[in-house]
């Protein structure tokens, strides 16, 4: 998915520096990490906003290491003709991350659990992450601007204030509210087709 809050010229320099210092990595990944950073800091993934501040900066950390380890080889797999950069970035970042919140099977930080309920909190994590991680999937099949208002409204956007950060007219909050409750059956069609209820996940898009 994209972060849609920063503005079009931000979008279209990132998307620019990639193509033009694709064959210069150590370049590439000086600019991009403190993009990347930047941007997953100001608008981290909700499975990364439960985490502690130490706990989501090395997942962070870690997803960026992924697009620019081996000479930016994931980076430079992205292209223009696949779509916005900013899309194909929230994507690529929020499938790893969740690879590595899955792969170390994280407990959340809080009240320390016994030994007997270790298991059982794990396992609910572990199936927490699959489902959002299939949900993630399905929005990446659907076009772009439902992959942006479903991305807005998992951050808790009001169809207003998405209206605001898509650079809209305010005449424009009915169109923008209309969208996103066609694109969330277009997801909610593709969920079921997986076997899950769509109606089950919509407190959080």
């Amino acid at each position: 998915m994209c972060v849609v809050s920063e503005d079009s010229s931000a979008q279209l320099d990132i998307e620019q520096t990639v193509i033009d210092l694709g064959r210069t990595p150590k370049k590439l990944s000086d600019v991009f990490a403190r993009w990347a950073y930047a941007v997953l800091s100001r608008s981290p993934f909700a499975e990364l906003r439960s985490l502690d501040d130490d706990r989501r900066v090395d997942i962070i950390e870690e997803v960026i290491i992924h697009f620019v380890s081996n000479q930016c080889r994931v980076l430079k797999k992205y292209s223009p003709q696949g779509g916005k950069f900013l899309s194909w970035f929230y994507c690529v970042a929020r499938n790893k991350a969740l690879d590595l919140l899955r792969s170390r099977a994280y407990q959340p930080s809080g009240v320390p659990l016994e030994n007997g309920d270790r298991a059982g909190a794990v396992l609910g994590a572990e199936k927490d992450i699959h489902l959002m991680k299939l949900v993630w999937e399905c929005i990446g099949q659907l076009r772009e601007k439902c992959q942006v208002l479903l991305k807005l409204a998992s951050e808790e956007y009001t169809p207003k204030e998405m209206t605001v950060a898509l650079g809209l007219k305010s005449t424009d909050n009915q169109k923008v509210a209309d969208d996103l409750r066609y694109c969330r059956k277009q997801l909610m069609a593709l969920l079921d087709s997986r076997g899950v209820s769509g109606t089950d996940i919509f407190d959080d898009l």
